[in-house]
């Protein structure tokens, strides 16, 4: 789409900081001299009460946007309950490889339900966990409640930090050693508090269209930087508290991230232009986005009902037995353990054993691994339905 340049956005200036070295961190000679002396931190603009023109054309691509994420939100809502949670895992994956953090569909369901972990697949449980967060305090919208996502992401990865506002400085790119070289190098952090208090204020007007005030919201908020770590991750849950709060989505976490994963480098690159003060392109972004992330999500919607019933064909459907159960069950939590089915069914392990050999039986179940002990089953259709999603996000 043809973006319109006269957008009234102020740019991010910049001022002059004596860098203070670090002496704890060990270093040569060399890099003491390259990391050393004044660099430019941000000055970034305060938005609340800015009045800017975007393009009528993107003013309605951007709204049809909206309309879209609001029908597939509804159309979903009236599916199987359970759907609401292969959305919100496969948005917290998106939003999570853009950070470089992977893991397989089936890795992260082993790590939310406790059958093992890995460090990537922690980190992607956590986001979903923010998530949730961001969806629930959505209606307060405040620094508060943006701290409390925050806190969700990084409790178990950082509990220092966690849930704090940054007291140093941070920057993007260059070397970990000083913000000399950096591509992008945040406010001071004592600036934090008061930007993200505009912020607030600005994610509170009335006077605009849904996607227009998530997308600048979230780009004003990457350029803050306001934690040490988990800018991104938490910027884009509060992307979704902003559509749950303006009525957009109500039943579902549409997978917006899934469609910025397509192409990180426009992502990144229309953030940059935002400090610059355009701010057509990361509208632009994430309408695109947006419409991605239904398309996506409809076709993961088609697979699951269709696995769900080819299942019902496999095993006639009868309230209350065990088997029954567990395979409605695998639409929520598609990978299980002998304890994990004892519990949900509430009987004994061995009882459980039965409900969950016959579901093997019937091809809904497949061991992971070729172990005795300390066994887990998939329930392959959906694993392969949530692998061909990423799959499909990652694709240009």
């Amino acid at each position: 789409m043809e973006l319109n340049s006269e957008s009234k956005w102020p740019k991010v200036g910049s001022t002059r900081v004596a860098w203070a070295r670090d002496y704890e961190q060990n270093s040569s000679r060399k890099q003491t001299l390259l990391h050393r002396g004044f660099y430019n931190a941000a000055v970034v603009p305060k938005i609340a009460n800015l009045d800017f023109v975007i393009s009528s054309q993107l003013q309605s691509h951007a709204e049809d946007a909206a309309v879209a994420l609001a029908r597939f939100d509804a159309e979903v809502g009236q599916m199987v309950a359970p759907f609401a949670a292969m959305l919100l895992r496969s948005e917290a994956a998106s939003s999570s490889q853009i950070e470089n953090l992977t893991a397989s569909p089936a890795t992260i369901l082993k790590a939310e339900y406790g059958l093992g972990e890995t460090p990537n697949s922690a980190l992607i449980v956590s986001n979903q966990k923010a998530m949730t967060a961001a969806i629930a305090v959505s209606g307060e919208m405040s620094v508060a409640s943006v701290l409390t996502m925050h806190e969700a992401l990084m409790a178990q990865a950082d509990p220092r930090n966690a849930g704090m506002l940054r007291t140093e400085q941070v920057w993007i790119g260059g070397s970990n050693l000083s913000p000399h070289g950096a591509k992008y190098i945040a406010p001071e952090h004592a600036a934090v508090p008061e930007l993200m208090a505009d912020l607030v204020n600005f994610a509170h007007r009335l006077d605009l269209s849904a996607i227009v005030q998530a997308s600048l919201a979230h780009a004003q908020f990457e350029t803050i930087h306001p934690f040490t770590d988990g800018n991104g991750r938490t910027g884009r849950a509060l992307v979704h508290a902003l559509l749950h709060r303006l009525g957009v989505t109500n039943s579902v976490t549409v997978p917006v991230s899934a469609g910025l994963l397509k192409d990180t480098s426009r992502y990144f690159e229309a953030l940059a232009k935002y400090r610059d003060g355009e701010i057509e392109p990361i509208i632009n972004v994430f309408a695109d986005a947006a419409f991605d992330a239904v398309d996506n999500g409809r076709r993961l919607a088609r697979e699951i009902q269709e696995a769900r019933m080819r299942w019902q064909t496999l095993i006639p459907m009868r309230v209350g037995a065990g088997a029954t159960r567990v395979m409605e069950n695998l639409l929520e939590q598609p990978i299980v353990s002998r304890g994990t089915t004892s519990e949900l069914l509430g009987t004994t392990p061995a009882n459980a054993q039965l409900a969950i050999n016959r579901l093997v039986e019937a091809g809904i179940l497949s061991q992971l691994g070729s172990g005795k002990r300390n066994r887990i089953w998939q329930a392959t259709d959906v694993v392969n339905a949530l692998e061909r999603f990423a799959e499909r996000s990652r694709r240009r």
